[in-house]
C-alpha cells in the first residue's frame, strides 16, 4: 500500500500561487515583492507524500515547478505529444534542475475514438509512484487529461481504496467533456500488484 493520502485537488491549483519574496531596502527595512506562480494545465496533487500531475508545462510554469523540489517525472508517452519541442525544452529545463526524467511508451494516439493504452505502461508508472525514492514525483501526458488520468485512476483505486465512483468523478474533472468511457472501463478492469 502507498502511503499516500487523497488530500490535494485540480481547484486547489487554479488559482495563481504567491511567493514573497524579501530583501534589504532603504533605510534598513526589508523589501518585499510578489513573485507571481503559475502552475501548469490540469495542475493537481495527488497526494501529500509528493506525488503530482499535469499536462505539459510551458516556460510560464517553470517557477512553479522549481517550488515542488521534483526527483522525479513521468513523461508518459512522449511520442503522442503533439509539439516536441516543447517537450525538449521542458525536459532540458528539468535536467538544469538535476531532475530524473522517465519517458515510457506504451500509448497510441487512436484519433476520435480514445487513446490505445497498455496495461505495462499503467504498471511500469504504478511502481515509480510507490516508490518513495523516486517522490517528490511529477505526472505529465500532453494535457493532463486522459493518460495522467488513467494512471492516477488506477492508483487511486488500487493503492488508495478509492470508490470506482469517486474515482470517475476525478477522472471526467480533468478530462472535461472529452472524458473517454473506454478509459473508465480500463480503470475498473485494471489490478495492480507491488513487486517485492
Amino acid at each position: 500500500m502507498s502511503s499516500c493520502d487523497s488530500r490535494g485537488t485540480k481547484e486547489a491549483a487554479t488559482l495563481t500561487s504567491t511567493a514573497v519574496v524579501g530583501g534589504g531596502g532603504r533605510n534598513g527595512e526589508a523589501s518585499k515583492s510578489i513573485q507571481k506562480l503559475y502552475p501548469p494545465v490540469n495542475y493537481g496533487a495527488v497526494c501529500a507524500s509528493g506525488i503530482h500531475r499535469c499536462g505539459l508545462p510551458i516556460e510560464l510554469n517553470n517557477d512553479f515547478i522549481a517550488t515542488l523540489e521534483l526527483k522525479t517525472v513521468l513523461v508518459l508517452s512522449p511520442s503522442t505529444f503533439p509539439v516536441p519541442a516543447a517537450l525538449a525544452r521542458y525536459v532540458a529545463f528539468l535536467e538544469s534542475m538535476s531532475i530524473r526524467v522517465v519517458c515510457l511508451e506504451g500509448a497510441q494516439d487512436e484519433g476520435k475514438h480514445g487513446d490505445y493504452v497498455s496495461a505495462s505502461l499503467v504498471e511500469e508508472a504504478l511502481g515509480m509512484m510507490c516508490n518513495p525514492s523516486n517522490l517528490p514525483l511529477m505526472l505529465t501526458c500532453s494535457q493532463g487529461k486522459h493518460l495522467s488520468g488513467i494512471v492516477v485512476g488506477c492508483f487511486r483505486k488500487t493503492q488508495q481504496n478509492w470508490s470506482l465512483v469517486s474515482v470517475f468523478e476525478e477522472y471526467r474533472r480533468f478530462a472535461g467533456p472529452g472524458f473517454m468511457q473506454s478509459h473508465e472501463q480500463f480503470i475498473e478492469a485494471f489490478s495492480y500488484y507491488e513487486k517485492a
